[in-house]
């Protein structure tokens, strides 16, 4: 694992802690995929768990719709 890889991890935890409230329950996995031309590199594989819950990120409610999200009203 690159120092570079390791950061960009540890980055997409602080966001998750500190920017929706309640977090989200992520995996998050470091894996080797080979690129075009055969080498090996490191990607960060996210998986966010279901939730009963719902979160909020800059204090307004989101939800997925397709590819986009959308803002939920009340």
């Amino acid at each position: 694992m690159s120092r570079s890889t390791g950061k960009a991890e540890e980055w997409i935890v602080n966001i998750n802690q500190q920017k929706i409230q309640p977090p989200v329950k992520l995996d998050t996995r470091l894996l080797q995929l080979p690129d075009r031309q055969g080498n090996n590199k490191t990607v960060i594989y996210v998986e966010i768990l279901r939730s009963i819950m719902v979160h909020a990120s800059a204090g307004r409610y989101y939800q997925r719709v397709g590819s986009t999200k959308q803002e939920m009203k009340p």
